[in-house]
């Protein structure tokens, strides 16, 4: 199945089954464990993570029903496309997924099981997570033909970066999927040397809870957003908590300063600084549904254990961190 120690422990796959509880399931044969399908969404596309049939119940169609009863539930979720990954030298794997009409650009092929690189888990979680190469090289790749656009004096050399920033795009578009217009927007648009943007996220904490808004997809999250260019990092947070919960807070520390691609996913093709902020009530609101939430509540940590949390924007261990530094008095900013 290609299970890993970095993203596949008995918490990771629990906090996957409880974000994703109607695209799962399992096979069973007179009461006996026969197979499993491990499948979920990003509100995009699917994907399935994880297929396994044990071999004395092979060829005898579970694998089809599994299959089958994944894409009605993504269906039903209007999910209309669907990807997976597979290691190459998986034979009857891949015949498996041939058979049933996934092409090879369907089929994200990891490398084969024999040849993975050895190293620390860090290493290894980032090859088996699907954290494809070709997402660093696009980075890149847009990242020296901007730096080359706002430094470059000679007008043929611009054109050529120009160019390198166009296939850059390209790069996303054809893997992703996303209309290259889509991408260009948010990949190709700025000017000046790259930088990473900022998010920020607020902590707010009443009678030792923590205040999460639920997205309109039915996930939890901190206040927060992008900081936006005509205000500072506290503003915005303070912003973000009044639009979002209807709440007026004052931001008081920085909790940590992150690495968003180290801690959450999905990767982005574009790199993102999270900012966490400890803030204090100054008057309470009333909630109010908007375009971004449709309701906001204080949680106890126990509580949020089993809520389905927004992860790529903030997840158990995030949330915990902000625990820990409203309980601290003496806290330390965290920097990655």
């Amino acid at each position: 199945m290609g299970l890993n120690s970095i993203d596949d422990t008995r918490e990771g796959i629990v906090r996957f089954l409880r974000r994703n509880p109607k695209t799962c399931f399992v096979a069973e044969s007179d009461g006996t464990f026969a197979g499993t399908l491990i499948a979920g969404h990003d509100g995009r596309r699917g994907y399935i993570y994880h297929t396994a049939v044990l071999p004395q119940f092979r060829r005898r169609g579970i694998a089809t029903a599994l299959l089958q009863a994944a894409t009605d539930a993504l269906k039903t979720q209007r999910i209309a496309k669907v990807a997976l990954l597979v290691f190459s030298d998986n034979e009857s794997g891949n015949a498996f997924w041939e058979k049933h009409s996934f092409s090879k650009r369907h089929r994200h092929h990891l490398p084969q099981q024999g040849n993975q690189r050895r190293g620390n888990g860090k290493e290894q979680g980032r090859k088996m997570s699907g954290e494809n190469i070709w997402l660093d090289w696009a980075v890149k790749l847009q990242s020296i033909a901007q730096a080359g656009l706002t430094y470059g004096k000679d007008k043929f050399d611009k054109e050529r970066y120009e160019e390198i920033r166009k296939i850059s795009a390209e790069i996303i578009a054809y893997k992703t999927e996303i209309p290259l217009e889509k991408v260009t927007e948010l990949f190709c648009n700025e000017t000046g040397y790259q930088t990473p943007k900022i998010d920020t996220r607020a902590a707010v904490f009443k009678g030792g809870k923590i205040l999460l808004v639920k997205e309109n997809n039915g996930t939890w999250s901190l206040p927060g957003g992008w900081c936006d260019v005509d205000c500072s990092v506290k503003e915005n947070a303070e912003k973000e908590v009044f639009e979002e919960a209807g709440i007026e807070v004052s931001a008081e520390k920085v909790i940590a300063v992150q690495d968003r691609e180290k801690h959450n996913k999905p990767v982005y093709a574009w790199k993102i600084c999270k900012i966490f902020i400890l803030c204090s009530i100054k008057k309470d609101g009333n909630f109010t549904a908007n375009i971004e939430t449709t309701e906001s509540r204080y949680f106890s940590l126990k509580e949020i254990s089993t809520l389905n949390l927004a992860e790529e924007k903030n997840n158990l261990e995030q949330i915990k961190m902000c625990f820990a530094a409203y309980e601290n008095k003496n806290w330390q900013t965290q920097l990655d």
